[in-house]
C-alpha cells in the first residue's frame, strides 16, 4: 500500500534510531533518490530528493535524527506505556531522549530530571522547555519523533538495554 512521504520519514527515523541502538555509530544513507518515471506510483518513490533535486521530508527528519544522536552511545529505552517509545542516547555527557509513538498521540509524563531542557522536533525546530517545580514535564508525542536533549544522566539508571517484553514480547507460536 502507498505511504506517504510524511510516514516513509518516520520510518527512516525510527529504523536509524534503532540502528543507532544496536551499536551504529554513523549512517550514510545510500539511496538518495530515483528516476521517479511512474507517475501512477508518485507514493512509492522513496529517496531523498525528488528529481528536480527538491528536498523530500525524509532528509529534514533524517538529518534531525543524526544531529540528535549520531556517534552518541545507546543508554537504553524507559517505558512510558503500550505504543510509545522512549529511547536515551548520550555523547560527550549529554542525554538525549528521543520519543516517539506507532500510532495514535499520546501524552507522556517525563521526569528529565533538569529544571530546563532543549525539545527538538522531527524538523529539526529547538526551544527551550522549562520543566514545572513538580519535575513532570507533559508532552504530546506522536509518530514524529521528538528529542528531549538535556535530560538528567540519572535516568540512564531507568533505562533498559535488554528488550522491553511489553514492548518485544516473544513468539511463542511455534
Amino acid at each position: 500500500s502507498a505511504q506517504s512521504e510524511r510516514e516513509q520519514a518516520r520510518k527512516v527515523v525510527r529504523q536509524t534510531l534503532n540502528l543507532y541502538s544496536e551499536n551504529v555509530r554513523a549512517l550514510t544513507p545510500h539511496w538518495m533518490g530515483q528516476r521517479e518515471s511512474n507517475r501512477r506510483y508518485h507514493e512509492h518513490w522513496f529517496g531523498f530528493f525528488r528529481r528536480n533535486n527538491e528536498l523530500k521530508p525524509v532528509l529534514i527528519a533524517y538529518a534531525t535524527a543524526a544531529r540528535m544522536v549520531d556517534g552518541s552511545r545507546y543508554a537504553g529505552e524507559l517505558w512510558y506505556g503500550p505504543g510509545s517509545d522512549a529511547m536515551l542516547f548520550e555523547k560527550d555527557g549529554v542525554y538525549t531522549l528521543a520519543l516517539f509513538t506507532r500510532g495514535k498521540s499520546q501524552e507522556l509524563t517525563i521526569e528529565p530530571g533538569t529544571k530546563q531542557l532543549t525539545l527538538i522536533d522531527f524538523w529539526g525546530k529547538k526551544q527551550t522547555v522549562q520543566v514545572p517545580a513538580d519535575g513532570k514535564l507533559k508532552l504530546t508525542v506522536d509518530g514524529d519523533v521528538r528529542y528531549l536533549r538535556g535530560v538528567s544522566p540519572d535516568m540512564a539508571r531507568a533505562a533498559k538495554l535488554t528488550p522491553n517484553p511489553d514492548r518485544w514480547p516473544e513468539d511463542k507460536t511455534e
